[in-house]
């Protein structure tokens, strides 16, 4: 990639996008001067600090001294592997397990970023690498933890944050309570999630539901139709129950699935901008 990232990006072929491993640049993947570019592109509310103060109250840099909002992957393999599927970290897996977790990767989430990296230069250790792809983007506040401690709380299961986020917005955001510590930083960004009570202002208006649904609205705005499995008879969106996969290679094949559609989503609405 050039410095032009962003438009040698959308020279791509589909199958070359939703395949580009987005750590190729040396730098944090989710985080990275493309993926920061790719956000600008698809979310008219990131990184535009004018929109911010017309749209949403709550926004004030200059008091909260942080930036808004911060990129994220939104799944990964590493902690449900030591925490869920094999209670035990990668690096300190035996042989036999550990070229069982890449066959499973290179079956169902194949991507053009190495399985696995050495993570010292002597090569002690190998880490596996994350699925660092377009459909695993995603942005979050940064104030309130919700990035680590969603990752501690649910295994980085993003399924499990979405299905804790349409509680908080079916309790209408009072009297939330929940002693995971992912609910607990929800509430520090109470403000920011209650404003998709509202964001008809939005410029990408046209994935605002018509009934000011805060739930639909921040799937649809943030592109995560994909995460969905129908509606409830709220007609709110339901989410998939990726986190109950009984073993890893379930776990990654729906996972994947999830990923590669949002993938291919956020690449044609690329093609729009």
């Amino acid at each position: 990639m050039s410095d032009e990232k962003i438009e040698d990006f959308l020279e791509l072929s589909e199958e070359q996008a939703i395949n580009y491993n987005f750590a190729s640049d040396g730098e944090e993947a989710d985080r990275s001067a493309l993926a920061k570019e790719v956000y600008g592109k698809l979310f008219s509310f990131y990184d535009n600090d004018k929109f911010y103060k017309q749209t949403f109250e709550w926004f004030n840099t200059e008091k909260k001294g942080y930036e808004d909002l911060t990129g994220d992957t939104l799944i990964t393999w590493r902690i449900p592997i030591m925490k869920r599927y094999y209670n035990q970290a990668y690096k300190s897996l035996k042989d036999d397990k550990k070229n069982q977790i890449k066959d499973i990767l290179k079956k169902y989430a194949p991507f053009d970023g190495p399985v696995e990296f050495a993570e010292n230069a002597d090569k002690e250790k190998m880490q596996l690498s994350n699925y660092y792809v377009l459909g695993n983007l995603g942005l979050t506040p940064t104030w309130g933890g919700i990035n680590s401690k969603r990752a501690l709380c649910f295994n980085d299961c993003y399924d499990a944050f979405l299905r804790l986020l349409k509680n908080f917005y079916q309790q209408n955001g009072n009297e939330y309570i929940n002693d995971c510590i992912v609910g607990q930083a929800i509430l520090e960004q109470k403000d920011y999630f209650e404003s998709y009570k509202d964001i008809s202002n939005v410029t990408n208006n046209d994935k605002v539901t018509d009934d000011n649904n805060a739930f639909n609205n921040f799937i649809n705005v943030n592109l995560l139709q994909d995460f969905t499995d129908g509606y409830d008879e709220n007609n709110t969106y339901n989410v998939k129950k990726l986190a109950s996969s009984e073993t890893f290679e379930e776990y990654v094949k729906e996972s994947a699935k999830v990923i590669n559609a949002r993938s291919k989503r956020m690449w044609k609405e690329l093609q729009t901008k």
